[in-house]
């Protein structure tokens, strides 16, 4: 996993230097949409920058404002997750006493990270995600390798 969250620091940056209005080509599309399901699939699994993942899909499919394309990726992260819990929750997979705290931190987080995003600037939240991002791989490798 670390070296996923690696590249997909790297992929959120190169992302942003896009300057120019997309021109994708059918397969380009094909392909984005093919990685949103499948960033689906991981977020409801483990998560760890599937939201990174799913921003960067979304960018190559719209010219929406940044601030567009983060609310839309947080509407299909929410609802990825809320699959997630519905299946791991009628197989028995849940860890009760500790699923509710963290649902407590990621709905104020959603909450005021929306807020937050409206004030700065694209490039800011790329950079800052992707700092934490690198952040999370080295904790990520310390706990696999360390």
């Amino acid at each position: 996993m670390p070296f996923f969250v690696l590249f997909s620091a790297g992929l959120l940056l190169y992302s942003g230097r896009q300057k120019q209005p997309k021109q994708a080509t059918k397969l380009g599309r094909i392909g984005a949409y093919f990685g949103l399901f499948v960033a689906g699939i991981y977020a409801g699994y483990f998560g760890a920058a599937s939201g990174v993942l799913t921003l960067i899909f979304l960018t190559a499919l719209s010219d929406s404002s940044f601030v567009v394309i983060n609310a839309i990726k947080s509407v299909i992260g929410s609802l990825a997750n809320l699959v997630a819990l519905a299946l791991f929750a009628f197989k028995g997979g849940v860890n009760w006493p500790v699923a509710f705290p963290l649902a407590i931190g990621l709905f104020i987080g959603g909450y005021f990270g929306q807020k937050m995003i409206k004030y700065l600037k694209p490039a800011w939240v790329r950079w800052i995600t992707a700092c934490f991002s690198v952040l999370l791989a080295v904790y990520l490798g310390w706990r696999a390798w360390g």
